[in-house]
């Protein structure tokens, strides 16, 4: 099994059935830049919501017409309506997503905090365990976006500098493998970090008035 991360924007993509399961799904399209189109024949105030502010095509009933142009498709419907489906959209749309198992691709879990963005899945073996594994990792890397985003400056001001290459890829890995940095910025001790960056990690020469924190 092939895992990518796929660029929506532009894409026509439609959710059939937006219960609890389904509006989960919609909210991996939500902001990606892509049409969406939703059947719902009982939509709840969020999903009219969304539709009163142009955010999607809301519809109560599946015509086959809608397909066209649809790159993909999440199905979040009863199993029994779910195959009927299936067979509808087999053909005539590329990426098939069924919550009750059949479609050509499955959904991670996602982590994300900043510019952190982990995925996780058991390729539909058991999305119970998807989940938790998910539910681990946030509060494994609680704070790690902080941590990412000082890094990428530091990475920046490095990389800007007169330094032989070799120097500078000695830098680069010694600020990654250096777990004290991130436990200062985790507790949000940003003079302590900044003494230990100054003083052990990059060359004080480089600073001048520059700050990673800011």
């Amino acid at each position: 099994m092939l895992s990518l991360n796929l660029e929506l924007k532009g894409l026509r993509v439609i959710l059939i059935g937006a219960g609890q399961v389904g509006m989960r799904k919609l909210g991996y399209a939500l902001d990606s830049g892509a049409t969406i189109l939703v059947v719902e024949p009982m939509p709840g105030p969020a999903l009219l919501e969304l539709a009163q502010n142009g955010r999607i095509s809301l519809f109560r009933e599946f015509a086959p017409e809608l397909l066209e142009g649809v790159t993909l498709a999440f199905v979040a419907t009863p199993k029994e309506a779910a195959q009927g489906l299936l067979r509808e959209l087999r053909g005539k749309v590329p990426l098939i997503n069924m919550a009750t198992g059949g479609g050509n691709f499955d959904l991670p879990a996602i982590v994300e905090d900043g510019p952190l963005r982990l995925t996780v899945s058991t390729c539909g073996a058991f999305p119970a365990l998807t989940a938790k594994i998910a539910k681990d990792l946030r509060s494994q890397f609680k704070g790690f976006g902080d941590y990412i985003k000082v890094l990428a400056r530091l990475r920046e001001l490095v990389l800007k500098s007169a330094l032989p290459e070799e120097e500078t890829k000695e830098i680069l890995f010694r600020l990654v493998e250096s777990h004290e940095l991130y436990e200062l910025l985790a507790k949000g001790a940003h003079s302590e970090a900044m003494g230990l960056i100054q003083s052990t990690l990059l060359p004080r020469e480089l600073f001048g008035d520059f700050d990673p924190f800011t």
